[in-house]
Formats: C-alpha cells, structure tokens, sequence
C-alpha cells in the first residue's frame, strides 16, 4: 500500500525483514551451461542465482557458489554494498562501501526499524496528526442507573506488524497492568470504576460534581495503537456474575474513542444534553418537585506535570463539587493535578418555571439546564469527556442511557460537516438528531437538503435539527457536531427490545481519512458501521469493494454496512478521504463512537 498517496494511515505499517546473509545454491564450480564467455570477455564477472561466474583468458568460465550474496559485477560478498535493511523489528543492518563487513546496530528502546531506518513510531504518529497513539487517559464518567457487576473496559487495537507493550495505571488500580499485545490483535483491559466519579447505582442523584485526585486511567505503549472505552462492556451478565439472578441486563451503555494525548487542546465546547426529569406529586407542602435520572455532565482530565488551571465558562447552572451552584453566564477557575479530574453535572430543575412537563409520561423539557456550549480553558491541554447520567432523545421518549464522547479541541473543529443516519432499529422509520453547536460569533449555519432556514448562531449556541436523510451542513465558522441515537421506543404506537439513546461526534470533512482500523465488540447483538464518502469513491472493507446502494446526498454517498462481529479488527480503505462512524446495538441499549479521524489544527 502507498501509504503517502493514502494520506496518512492509523499505523505505519512496517516491511518484512530483509534478508541480506543468503544461504548458498548449489556446490561445485562447473559453470552454467548458459554462460559463455568469449575471449574478449577477460574479467567480467556475472552472477546466476548465488553462484558467480568469472570469465577467465582464452574464453573459460569459472564458476563458484556464494556463501553469503552475489552482486552483478562484483560477485562473491559479504554483503550488497551499502545496502541497509531491518534485520528485525529492533536491529538495522548496514553493509559497508565494499560488501566486506556488515554492521548491526540496535534501534534505541523506544524505536523500531521500519523502511530500511530506526523510526520512533510514536514521534511519527503524533506528527500525522494520527488518532493511533502512545499515551492516553481513560475516565470513567457517572453512569448513576448502571447496577453493579458491570465492568468498565478499555479495548486496545494494535493494528501494526510490532507486538505493543501496553501498560495501565492510575485511577482504582493499586498496581499498574502491563501486557503484551500481539501485531494485529486486540486487548481487553478490565478495569475497575473510580467510584467518586462513576456513581454507580447511585440513581436518585443522576450524577454529582466532584474532583477525583486519581479520576484518570494512563494508558501507555511503546508503538502507537488504538484505543475506546466502554462504560461498561457488556450489556448482559451470566447468572454466575448476576445478582438478579439470569437475564441480568444493563439497561445502559454507550463507548468513546479516545484520543491520545497529542491530539488534545487547551479549549473546549461541551456537547451534552438536559436533565431527564419527571414531574412528582408535591411533597410534604412543596410546590414541585421532580426526579432527576440523569443530568448533563462533563469531565475534565489533568494531563501534564504540575498544576493546571481550568476555567469552566457556563451556559447553564451547574453544580459545584462543594454543593454550591455555578450559574449560567458565570465562570470559574479550578486548579487540577495531573491524573485529577474535574466532573461537573448540571444542576436539577428546582421549580415548574425550569421544568415544565410535556408528553405523555410528564416528562421534563429543561433546554436551559442543558451544559451544552459551556467553554473550557485551560492553562495547559487536557482531555474533556462529555455526555449523560441517562437521557432520553428525544426528551419524552423512553428509554434512557448513558451518553458519553471524548471530545475534539476547539481547534480541530471545521465548518463542513455530511451527516449519515443511524440505522434504524427492526427496520423502524426513525429519524436522526444532530446537535450543532457553534464555536465561534456571527456564524451562519445552512443544511442541504434545507430541512431548515438557514440559522445564525454566536459561540456557545446550538440547535437540534431532526433529519430522515444524509444531511450536508456547512457554515461560515468551526462547528461542534454530535448526532444522538433515538430510544428504543421512539414510536410509541410500536416500542422495540433493542437500542436506546447514545451520542456520537462527527468528524468535519477536514479531517476525513482514507484509510481506517477499527475494532467491534463480540459483546453487542448487532453493529454496523456508517460510511460517508465522496460521491464516485471506491471503498473497500478488509479488502473487498463494498457492493451497497448508498443513500445520495448533494456529492456524498452514505453506506450502511453491517459488520461481522467475530473478527474484532476491521480495516477500512478508499480512494477519497471518507468519514466512519460505528454504532451497535443489544436489548434495552446501544453505543456509537467515531471510527477515527485526523486530529490536524484547523482553527487557529
């Protein structure tokens, strides 16, 4: 594969070991019969195979057998001159100016020898931009209505020809994990929740803010690879693991990809949605009351040495990690750690004017308790994780679950984004909800087909926009994308058994790539994978052209492919940068997270 005219790939691929010591043909020294040498011939020296031939005076041929190689010209060396090759994934060959001495010199440790050169994979990767890297952090946000016995995973993908040491540390773990990963394997990491921040079973709340000294997983190895978390991994439990008994489900899932740590930023939107609240009957005299599920939350991790100041500017009232209240339009400096992470939930509704009931189960409709564009800065970069304790999309459609995205910097954010839909669920009509929030003021935003007027948006609005069909949306500054997964029964005259809410970034057309290794959880009924490409693009999966009838829309093309879930590592390819979104779905839940993407700076 052309990997420069492919535009950058997850991993750099590296070549089989070249063999410069080749073993000897065939003994004895009579010479081929296609070789003859004429008398003016004195001198040249051939080669047949490993054998040299020498033409002598008067016309003879002398042949020999080689012990090591046999260049043209030259015959009999030790090696080809100033030939250089990988003996190994760890050792470079060089054959000196005369093909007399070979010389082994070893790759420095964090090195492999790759296209004929020591190359430090990791430096490689973070100046590709690449979504495959060296270091990461996980974090486990609040999953409130999560019941215990579920894990919290974090799947690595080594989609390379050199074997990873991976290891983990950090957050519950009293001793780091250090493993193996085999090229082209994956590896599943079970790791415990971080109990201040996950809140499992802790469902009357829906989430509080805290700050966890040791809130952050660290995830290092020595040749980049990829990684996602799962909160948690498995939707059901065997009745061995299940304290119910059998049928132990978890009602609640959703994944992210991570992003190692040189593709993240020291300013941030937040993307989430409002509490999922229900009208209760007043209480001993109180005028209102409501429970709250899930709230709107998000968490932000600590990432280099020393302290770093983060100051969280609000869009909606939050609560703080001392039990106090930050209000919308407020803003406030924390200092963090590194591994600290700070996580912030919004505030519950406190009165009919902040929550009024709608549908037909009195759901709550909070708009201004969604931390949607809240802005983060920060005096050095650090990771934002966004999402929900448990929301329903839309608001009065049941069931809830657990949202959760890394999210992309500020300045990885462009203006063109081409949304596919999410499949729909038991061939169900249901649309897709895409939030678009803006970055910037003064920003137009348009959507071809015009499923709306256009609309102008400053930095820190948004819009939820319904759509049954690619939509194509463009706008004059960077955007913040996310589409939202719709519950499982969207159609209330027609409820489903599987999915349920869950919330995926979209990539901007800018960062779209044309090469992709991405993994599929063996953990999830079905999964599908959603291709957005130019239209005319070629697009093959683990080698084979994709045979679909895409969805048309303006010049893009949408696939919807239903992926083999026994093998755990797919690769993606096209002859045009192409985006990949990956979703899947089980009873009562589902997950969706980005297959990847080129992180470059695109906003200065």
């Amino acid at each position: 594969m052309d990997h420069g005219a492919r535009g950058g790939t997850p991993m750099r691929n590296a070549p089989t070991a070249i063999a410069l010591l080749l073993a000897a043909c065939t003994s004895g020294s009579r010479p081929p019969a296609e070789i003859a040498c004429a008398p003016e011939d004195e001198g040249v020296i051939t080669c047949v195979d490993a054998r040299e031939v020498r033409c002598e005076a008067g016309g003879t041929a002398h042949a020999r057998d080689c012990e090591h190689v046999c260049v043209e010209g030259r015959g009999c060396l030790r090696c080809e001159p100033e030939l250089v090759a990988c003996e190994d994934e760890r050792t470079l060959a060089i054959c000196d100016a005369e093909g007399t001495s070979l010389e082994q010199r070893a790759c420095a440790p964090n090195e492999r020898c790759v296209a004929r050169q020591c190359a430090d994979l990791c430096a490689e990767a973070a100046a590709r931009h690449d979504y495959a890297g060296c270091e990461y952090v996980a974090v486990p946000i609040a999953t409130p209505q999560l019941r215990a016995g579920f894990s919290f995973a974090v799947v690595i993908a080594n989609a390379s020809d050199h074997e990873a040491n991976v290891s983990i540390e950090g957050g519950a773990l009293d001793a780091a994990i250090a493993r193996v990963v085999p090229a082209r394997t994956t590896e599943t990491f079970v790791l415990p929740w971080i109990d201040e921040l996950s809140q499992i079973e802790q469902r009357e709340q829906g989430g509080r803010s805290v700050i966890a000294p040791r809130g952050a997983y660290w995830i290092r190895s020595d040749v980049p690879v990829l990684a996602t978390q799962w909160s948690p991994l498995d939707f059901r439990l065997d009745n061995t693991r299940c304290e119910d008994g059998p049928g132990c489900f978890s009602f609640t899932n959703d994944a992210s990809l991570l992003l190692p740590l040189h593709a993240l930023g020291a300013r941030y939107h937040v993307a989430s949605y409002a509490p999922l609240a229900f009208e209760q009957p007043a209480i001993a005299g109180e005028p209102y009351a409501a429970v709250v599920p899930g709230r709107g939350l998000f968490a932000i991790a600590a990432t280099e040495p020393g302290e770093t100041t983060v100051t969280v500017h609000a869009s909606a009232p939050l609560d703080t990690p001392e039990g106090g209240r930050l209000e919308a339009g407020t803003s406030r400096a924390f200092t963090l750690a590194q591994g600290a992470v700070l996580q912030l939930v919004s505030s519950s509704p406190r009165d009919a004017a902040e929550c009024a009931p709608q549908g037909r189960r009195r759901q709550c409709d909070a708009p201004s308790l969604d931390p949607t564009g809240t802005r983060i800065e920060s005096s050095a970069p650090v990771a934002v994780f966004s999402g929900h304790g448990c929301a329903h999309v839309p608001f009065d459609r049941p069931a809830c679950d657990h949202l959760e995205e890394q999210l992309l910097p500020d300045v990885a954010l462009g203006a063109r984004y081409v949304l596919g839909t999410i499949r729909p669920l038991h061939e169900q009509p249901a649309p897709s909800f895409a939030r678009v929030l803006s970055i910037a003021d003064a920003n137009e935003v348009r959507f071809d087909p015009p499923i709306r007027a256009p609309i102008t948006l400053d930095a820190g609005e948004h819009v939820l926009v319904e759509h049954d069909a690619p939509l194509v949306i463009d706008a004059d500054a960077p955007l913040l994308v996310t589409q939202l997964v719709v519950g499982m029964s969207f159609d209330l005259e027609a409820p489903g058994a599987e999915g349920d809410p869950a919330m995926v970034l979209a990539a901007p057309i800018a960062q779209w790539r044309r090469e992709y290794v991405f993994l599929v959880p063996g953990t999830y009924t079905s999964a599908y994978a959603s291709v957005v490409a130019p239209a005319g693009t070629t697009v093959w999966l683990d080698g084979e052209p994709l045979e679909d009838t895409p969805m048309r829309v303006s010049d893009f093309e949408l696939h919807d492919i239903a992926l083999d879930r026994a093998a755990a590592v797919h690769q993606l390819e096209a002859d045009h940068p192409v985006a990949l979104t990956l979703h899947g779905y089980a009873p009562w839940t589902s997950y969706a997270h980005l297959g990847g993407l080129t992180v470059a700076p695109l906003v200065e």
